[in-house]
């Protein structure tokens, strides 16, 4: 019957289009957890004989960068493990922005903001990183007239 159902609705090349879409299927704009629903879907409905290893190097190559390359610097060896090391990955990227934010060494918190002491306010950068000039060489005299 399933057959049957298959073969009035579904387009003759049906498996080539899933295929397409697994062989391309990538994280995009998506979060980990969608794209992980999504990848899995594709590969039940490809039934394709792979082994767990190409499963989870297929799941992390279609990965978001960032994520990818801090995925693959850990041992993993399955699809649930590369999901569960891609899910604190985005985590972190997701408090990063403000965590370098609250942190800030220009805007401290709960603080004003400081001021450099008046010694160096009023002296121009120049000054500041400039060199004391060298003084010449003094001959001795006695050295001069052995030579």
């Amino acid at each position: 019957m399933k057959q049957l159902l298959q073969g009035i609705f579904l387009s003759l090349n049906y498996q080539q289009i899933l295929y397409n879409q697994f062989e391309h299927c990538k994280q995009g704009t998506r979060i980990v957890a969608t794209y992980t629903e999504k990848f899995y879907r594709l590969s039940s409905q490809c039934e394709l004989s792979m082994t767990d290893e190409q499963h989870t190097a297929k799941y992390i190559s279609g990965l978001k960068y960032p994520i990818q390359e801090r995925v693959i610097l850990h041992d993993v060896f399955s699809v649930n493990e590369a999901h569960n090391k891609a899910m604190k990955i985005e985590r972190l990227h997701i408090r990063a922005p403000l965590f370098r934010r609250l942190m800030s060494i220009d805007e401290p918190l709960g603080r004003e903001r400081v001021q450099p002491s008046s010694a160096t306010a009023d002296q121009p950068l120049a000054q500041l990183t400039a060199k004391a000039p060298m003084s010449t060489p003094t001959t001795n005299p006695a050295v001069a007239k052995g030579k």
